[in-house]
């Protein structure tokens, strides 16, 4: 009698592990998950190569993991389990409590990459090439380096966790170095962030609109040193600020599902003498919006608000030719910048090299001869030569 409990026990068990499986397999997978913010595994079409060479139940063990039946519920469930336990690192991430930042864990030792130096180089050669491309026909290029949020809360990490503090100061004092020797301006938003509290969100790895607000006017600052343009700078009392009453769902907190308590809230700025302005976003051939304002008070808005996310490309006109052109190109960091830069300019562009392909960004440049071109990237991507990094000069 007790062998027959065993061995239905065991049976069952069996069954249950069976039906979530096939359950798994058969029901209408997502193509991403949102709160980890990742494409999710996709089940390779079944063939005679795949079976014998057992790829696809590698794949289709990958696709069990990532579409299991009630997945999101079990993550959340473990991810509040795990903040209520106090634990020091959740999701991979280090958390300082309501009124501290979200960071990424460090590992305690990584071996230094003996490259670095070499993709500086290489990274500083495309950048030289791309300056003479912009000052030959007479325009202005400037490179925008911005810290990423755990370096600006570096000092925020538990004593005894590890930080990438030197590593990251490294990358600065390299890319300083090799836009210095070949004569590319060059903000290094570090040295202006610097002392200045409030400038990044605690749950978003991205900055703040305050953040923003600096990055303005010290890009335009620098126009303005570096050229005879003298764009017009909007300076605080010239703007008229707004804050969402919406629950803010920043990055990090995604991380850990939306978990951590949080305060925070999304601004956003207009001028408080009205420009009118035309915004359009080319890449999809439909209107643009500086600001996309959810349609109630309780939706959960992100970063994403700010231009409508990382659009290929959007043009802001304000049909004031006594004023410069200007082309702006750069991860997520660029669209709260670029709800304030159009003010400066008769027509302001925006690319992001990661979703534009009908050009590469040399002949684009090339083709419109914009009178001031931006670059911005955080530490992290300096000498990467993807997305953002490639510009068709090689």
């Amino acid at each position: 009698m007790k062998k027959a409990a065993h061995i239905l026990f065991s049976a069952l068990c069996v069954g249950v592990l069976f039906a979530v499986m096939i359950g798994s397999l058969l029901m209408e997978r997502k193509e991403s998950s949102y709160y980890e913010n990742r494409a999710l595994a996709v089940l390779p079409p079944l063939t005679w190569e795949n079976f014998w060479d057992g790829s696809f139940f590698v794949a289709a063990d990958k696709v069990v993991d990532d579409h299991i039946i009630g997945r999101t519920a079990i993550m959340r469930t473990a991810t509040r389990l795990n903040m209520a336990l106090g634990r020091p690192v959740v999701s991979n991430l280090v958390s300082g409590g309501a009124d501290g930042p979200i960071l990424p864990f460090e590992p305690f030792y990584k071996e230094p990459n003996p490259w670095t130096p070499v993709a500086a180089d290489m990274m500083g050669e495309q950048l030289g090439l791309l300056n003479e491309l912009i000052t030959g026909y007479g325009g202005y290029f400037v490179y925008v380096g911005v810290p990423q949020q755990k370096e600006y809360f570096a000092d925020s990490y538990p004593d005894y966790m590890a930080t990438a503090a030197a590593e990251d100061a490294a990358s600065r004092r390299l890319m300083a170095a090799t836009l210095a020797e070949r004569n590319v301006p060059f903000v290094n938003l570090y040295e202006w962030f610097s002392g200045i509290r409030k400038l990044f969100y605690l749950t978003d790895h991205h900055f703040n609109f305050q953040g923003a607000m600096v990055t303005y006017a010290a890009v335009l600052g620098q126009v303005n040193a570096g050229t005879e343009l003298d764009v017009p700078i909007l300076g605080e009392g010239d703007w008229q600020l707004h804050t969402l009453p919406n629950p803010y769902l920043g990055s990090r907190n995604r991380q850990l599902y939306g978990l951590q308590e949080t305060n925070e809230r999304l601004v956003y700025a207009m001028p408080s003498v009205p420009i009118p302005y035309d915004c359009y976003n080319t890449a999809y051939n439909s209107p643009g919006r500086l600001i996309v304002i959810p349609p109630d008070e309780e939706t959960e808005v992100t970063f994403l608000t700010y231009m409508g996310g990382d659009v290929p490309e959007t043009a802001i006109t304000t049909n004031r030719p006594e004023l410069p052109t200007c082309l702006i190109f750069g991860d997520s960091f660029t669209n709260p910048v670029e709800t304030l830069l159009w003010t400066a300019f008769d027509e302001t562009r925006s690319l992001d090299l990661r979703h534009y392909n009908k050009q590469t960004l040399a002949e684009y440049i090339a083709a419109w001869q914009p009178d001031v071109v931006i670059c911005m990237r955080d530490t992290s991507v300096f000498f990467e030569r993807t997305g953002n990094g490639v510009f068709g000069l090689e």
